[in-house]
């Protein structure tokens, strides 16, 4: 597993997406840590992401109220077009998984996206993910 942290009032870490070529699929794999409980002045209900790719799929969740909901949070190629779907809750230490099969345009190209904190607000406090990905050419 490799580890990353976003810091308190940050949106993100400055780690640049990776470029993948000629991908069939790409596992992604998130381990849950207890900086990932946090709570929200305003704001509440906002799906921060994990790991993902090409913006149109991601592992998300929110981590309010003692919980931790996970999310597959897809898009089209507007960014205004995310759907978020409830997966499950989820306890400190559990590893969530999730593949993506790339199409179109992504199958030749594709990146990694990195976590992200919000929408609107940052992260309250430094969160930390365990994170990995393998992929399948």
């Amino acid at each position: 597993m490799k580890q990353i942290t976003i810091k308190k009032g940050r949106h993100k870490t400055f780690k640049f997406p990776k470029l993948i070529l000629f991908p069939k699929a790409i596992l992604f794999e998130a381990v849950i840590t207890p900086s990932m409980v946090y709570n929200l002045q305003t704001n509440k209900g906002q799906i921060n992401k994990i790991i993902g790719a090409n913006h149109v799929v991601r592992i998300g969740f929110t981590g309010e109220n003692n919980t931790i909901d996970i999310y597959e949070y897809l898009g089209s190629k507007s960014r205004k077009g995310f759907k978020a779907n409830f997966i499950k809750t989820a306890g400190i230490g559990e590893s969530i998984r999730l593949v993506y099969q790339p199409k179109g345009f992504y199958r030749f190209i594709s990146y990694i996206n990195f976590p992200y904190f919000g929408g609107k607000e940052p992260a309250p406090q430094d969160i930390t993910f365990n994170y990995n990905y393998s992929v399948w050419r």
